[in-house]
């Protein structure tokens, strides 16, 4: 018995050997995640630090919206945000990736809580899991793998996405693009496996945010240019349908998986706007790379062209600039030397494929994401007419700032395949320690401010919750919520309502989505009035109660208002 013990206890501690790297780096995410973010965030029932205004609020409250409203086939779609039309979870930014399943644990109770904390810790401990995979390709030691995972995980632009926009801190998937590529012989060996994976991508992608699709697709296309560059350098003679199979598969099985999770979500049934106006506005400066946008302690904030380009922040930290100096540094140095010693530019030649397929990921988002007008700081340096029907696909991605994220770690990927290469592992493990420590010192007041913000208890107070409003909704009575000019509502004032909506399951005809609604939401609401029963609480924004608009509704359709705070509310009945 012991000897069978000590056996199984030494296959585990090999097991764990084996796989010392991700362990590590697990560890060194949740450190980073505490230092951040704390750990109070990562309770499901503590919710109020979700309700303190903006972005956060929204999706919050649209997962709450969501889990209460009736199963569709589709199961993305609910009709109580912009009831009685169906909307889609996509379009309150609420990662369904998170809110489908756990719509399903909510079945087990009535008690309201959150994911969006766990959702925090699982993209930064994902981040760099899958950066080790990455840079493993490269490399066998260790503790060049920590290191680098780490410092690719310290990168302001997600962490910046992180508790802001909760599903674009999934950046993850951009490294598992990258993976693909990188892995190409040994995961997408066949057109069946590759077509599986990449398909697979496009559902993850779909599932936490639409942009997600616009960067990995792009990624795609880079994957394609490397199969085409293995093809023609690979002697043996393959079929034209053997071809057109590697190149076709993965392409259709990425579109048909985007295409049919969307429609699983409701995503081509919710009555929104494919497009939105802002395109350029949200767009990425050519200075992105070196504006810091107040996450450095040493440098300023850099000009630019239009306010809405804090979309396109690609800030990449200090301590990946000196990286990606000290790579362009050692390749100059390696093309200046004698030719029989070339060793980096022999590996370069050796992967052209994969060197070739980075440089066009690169290229592509930078032109894609600066959109037809390319800026430098406060100038603008041109801008070009596009057609239309371009311009109307190119507004689905209106903040296209975003889509710069992938050339991002293809500089911090790059920086370090290069200098692993060309380094001695003992002294590019001191290098990349130190821009480790550089990358976390310059970002000292931003962790510290984070910390303070939300590691500390915050108890949120609806300004609704009196005592007429308790009797009120304990009477049953109200089931919808109508905004009868929700555009003139302030934030909190539409949070509010909402919030209590979710408390008491109400229904609200309008919500802050990430799109316009195409359905005609002023005349429904007229016609609510008409022919609903005594059964919703209609909402009027803060005018004097005697204003014509109010005595004109008033007479119109039998409602009498009460003043309400700032706001007006009124009841088909007293």
């Amino acid at each position: 018995m012991g000897t069978v013990l000590l056996s199984y206890l030494q296959g585990v501690c090999q097991s764990i050997k084996q796989r010392a790297e991700y362990i590590v780096t697990t560890g060194v995410s949740i450190a980073l995640f505490y230092a951040l973010y704390g750990f109070k965030v990562l309770n499901p029932l503590y919710i109020d630090w979700l309700l303190a205004g903006g972005d956060p609020t929204q999706h919050y409250l649209g997962w709450a919206l969501y889990r209460y409203s009736p199963f569709r086939l589709r199961l993305g779609l609910m009709n109580t945000a912009a009831y009685p039309y169906d909307t889609s979870i996509i379009f309150t930014d609420s990662i369904p990736l998170m809110a489908v399943p756990c719509r399903f644990i909510g079945i087990f109770t009535d008690r309201q809580f959150q994911y969006f904390g766990i959702w925090g810790l699982a993209c930064l401990v994902l981040m760099g899991i899958c950066t080790c995979f990455l840079i493993k390709r490269f490399t066998d030691n260790k503790l060049l793998i920590i290191l680098s995972s780490t410092l690719v995980t310290l990168s302001p632009c997600m962490l910046r996405r992180v508790f802001w926009h909760s599903s674009l801190g999934a950046h993850f998937v951009i490294i598992i693009g990258l993976i693909l590529i990188a892995y190409r012989n040994e995961m997408c060996d066949t057109p069946v496996r590759s077509g599986v994976r990449w398909a697979f991508l496009a559902f993850i992608c779909a599932f936490i945010h639409i942009y997600y699709l616009a960067m990995t697709g792009i990624i795609l296309a880079g994957y394609i240019l490397c199969v085409i560059i293995d093809i023609r350098k690979d002697h043996t003679s393959e079929t034209y349908s053997s071809i057109a199979l590697k190149l076709l598969v993965p392409s259709a099985a990425f579109l048909l998986a985007a295409v049919a999770s969307i429609w699983f979500l409701g995503g081509f049934s919710s009555g929104m706007l494919s497009g939105a106006p802002g395109l350029g506005y949200y767009s990425f400066n050519l200075n992105g790379f070196f504006d810091p946008d107040g996450w450095s302690a040493f440098f300023k904030p850099l000009a630019r062209y239009e306010d809405g380009q804090y979309e396109g922040f690609a800030y990449t930290g200090l301590g990946v600039l000196v990286m990606i100096i000290s790579a362009i540094i050692v390749l100059g140095v390696s093309c200046i030397r004698k030719s029989d010693d070339r060793k980096l530019l022999n590996m370069i030649k050796d992967h052209s494929a994969f060197v070739s397929a980075m440089v066009f990921i690169f290229v592509i988002t930078v032109i894609v994401s600066a959109s037809n007008e390319m800026t430098f700081g406060d100038k603008l340096l041109f801008k070009y007419c596009i057609p239309g029907f371009i311009e109307r696909i190119w507004s689905i991605f209106r903040a296209s700032g975003r889509l710069i994220w992938p050339a991002v770690y293809v500089l911090a990927t790059a920086s370090i395949i290069i200098l692993c290469r060309s380094i001695d592992h003992r002294g590019l493990a001191l290098l990349i320690a130190m821009c480790v420590l550089l990358q976390i010192v310059e970002m000292k007041n931003i962790i510290k401010e984070k910390h303070t913000e939300f590691d500390t208890y915050t108890a949120y107070e609806n300004r609704l919750d009196d005592d007429a409003m308790t009797r009120l909704m304990s009477q049953n009575r109200i089931k919808h919520i109508v905004f009868l000019d929700k555009d003139n509502l302030k934030q909190e004032e539409l949070y509010a309502f909402t919030e209590l909506a979710t408390r008491y399951r109400l229904t609200v005809n309008d919500f802050y989505f990430a799109r316009y609604l195409e359905y005609p939401v002023e005349e429904t609401v007229y016609q609510n009035i008409l022919y609903s029963g005594d059964d919703a609480l209609y909402v009027l924004t803060g005018r004097p109660y005697d204003s014509d608009d109010i005595e004109d509704l008033a007479s119109m359709f039998d409602i009498r208002y009460y003043q309400y705070g700032n706001v007006l509310i009124g009841f088909k009945r007293p």
